[in-house]
């Protein structure tokens, strides 16, 4: 009994570990939405510079190579986006093989926030508990005791013509069989002193590796809450860093509608605030993933983050 329900708490912990591959893929897929939508604008605003310089150069009033420079910029946009759509197509190709089923579209969800009191205990060291447990006992099964064995057994019983007399001598369909064998141990030459030996050791050893699982999982749980206090952190960080960097490109792009400064300073802070765009999304992402990950190291089941979650 115990090794069953072992094998059921492995199980568990091995569909949790599943679950938060699932969950990091997840997210990696919206890193890269994130990181398309801001190649898209960094493209629309190329193009709108594209249209405007080439009716100046038309006109003789800006270089051709300014507007090359432009032109070549939005062709790196371009391969940029192409790459981004591969790890797309890759993370839904994942997510199939996680979830065992078509993925197309996904819609963007958080799981609900861990409650600073929550706990509990790994499932992979329940498995590992009883199993201990079950080697403890499995020692006391070589013994020099003598050991009864009892078994009862109902059979169905066919019978011949001539037993039944043909039919008219009514036997009973069913016999009960209820056996007893006593076993009793002379001399072995010490097998059973040898094996109780080995189930000792066996027992030590299992119990060792439990207890450095369980260190092991302090720490790790310690670890995983600093990972995740530090993650919101950046979060922040990059939130605040995405409105300085947003405001400066709007203002330098006004200064370059207006001639005032050089396309090398346009597109430096257009590429500024596609990559805090990026980094933003995906330090947000990284804390959905860091409290997954959290929740598995201190015992709490994923599947309640998911089902608890808001968008």
């Amino acid at each position: 009994k115990k090794n069953a329900e072992a094998y059921a708490y492995k199980t568990k912990y091995t569909k949790q570990t599943l679950m938060l591959d699932t969950i990091r893929e997840y997210y990696s897929y919206f890193d890269s939405k994130a990181a398309l939508e801001a190649v898209k604008f960094k493209q629309s605003e190329l193009d709108e510079h594209i249209k405007k310089l080439t009716i100046l150069v038309e006109n003789g009033l800006s270089t051709k190579d300014t507007l090359q420079a432009v032109i070549a910029a939005k062709k790196d946009a371009e391969f940029e986006e192409a790459n981004i759509l591969l790890a797309i197509e890759n993370s839904l190709l994942k997510l199939e093989l996680y979830s065992n089923s078509k993925v197309e579209t996904l819609e963007y969800a958080k799981l609900r926030e861990l409650d600073a009191k929550e706990s509990g205990e790994r499932n992979d060291i329940k498995a590992d508990k009883l199993s201990v447990e079950s080697l403890k006992s499995a020692e006391g099964q070589s013994t020099y005791l003598p050991t009864l064995e009892i078994q009862n057994s109902r059979k169905y019983q066919k019978y011949s013509s001539y037993e039944d007399m043909g039919g008219q001598q009514k036997l009973p369909t069913y016999n009960n069989e209820f056996t007893a064998q006593l076993t009793f141990t002379i001399f072995d030459f010490g097998l059973i002193k040898k094996e109780r030996e080995i189930a000792r050791l066996e027992t030590l050893s299992a119990a060792k590796r439990l207890s450095y699982k369980q260190n092991s999982a302090k720490i790790e749980a310690r670890l995983k809450t600093s990972e995740y206090e530090a993650a919101k952190r950046k979060y922040e960080a990059a939130k605040s860093s995405l409105e300085a960097t947003t405001t400066t490109y709007e203002f330098t792009k006004k200064r370059f509608d207006a001639s005032l400064v050089g396309y090398t300073d346009y597109l430096t802070e257009l590429t500024k605030r596609q990559d805090a765009l990026s980094r933003a999304r995906s330090a947000e992402n990284n804390v959905e993933i860091k409290k997954a990950e959290l929740a598995l190291a201190i015992g709490i089941d994923i599947q309640n983050l998911i089902n608890g979650g808001n968008q």
